[in-house]
Parts: C-alpha cells; sequence; structure tokens
C-alpha cells in the first residue's frame, strides 16, 4: 500500500453572506415547488402555475416561436435535409 498524506480537512468560517446565499435560492425553491397553491380546480403549485398562465397568453404565438428557434438550430455537415 503506497504512503500517500491524508489533506488535512480545513475549518472554514461561513460570513452571514454565505448563509445568504445559500438560504435564499433554497426557500425560492421550497415556495415555487413544495407550497401548494388553491386553485378554483383543485390545488398547484407556482410553477405550474405560471406555465399555465404564460400557456394561456402565449398560446397564439408558441407555434411562431417553435418555428423560428427549429429554424436557428445547428445543421450538422452530414445531413441531408
Amino acid at each position: 500500500m503506497s504512503s500517500v498524506p491524508a489533506k488535512k480537512v480545513q475549518d472554514k468560517e461561513y460570513s452571514r453572506g454565505d448563509y445568504v446565499r445559500f438560504i435564499v435560492p433554497s426557500v425560492l425553491g421550497i415556495l415555487l415547488f413544495m407550497i401548494p397553491i388553491p386553485m378554483e380546480d383543485g390545488t398547484t403549485v407556482f410553477v405550474a402555475f405560471v406555465a399555465n398562465w404564460l400557456g394561456d397568453v402565449f398560446a397564439s404565438t408558441i407555434p411562431m416561436i417553435a418555428a423560428i428557434l427549429t429554424n436557428f438550430r445547428k445543421k450538422s455537415p452530414s445531413s441531408s435535409v
């Protein structure tokens, strides 16, 4: 067995900003994905509510947006179409 010295684990002092940068996105994730929102037809999460709302608002333009995005995709040189 080789004698490779083990690295010493260093204790790091965390600042208040480090804690805030961890806690704020964690709380946002909990609010977006885990907290149920009561609706007239049941309950849902906030992300699904926003997705449904955006689908309703942009329903008429989604096919055009999809056509534009697929037209700008990178084409491989071996494709014959």
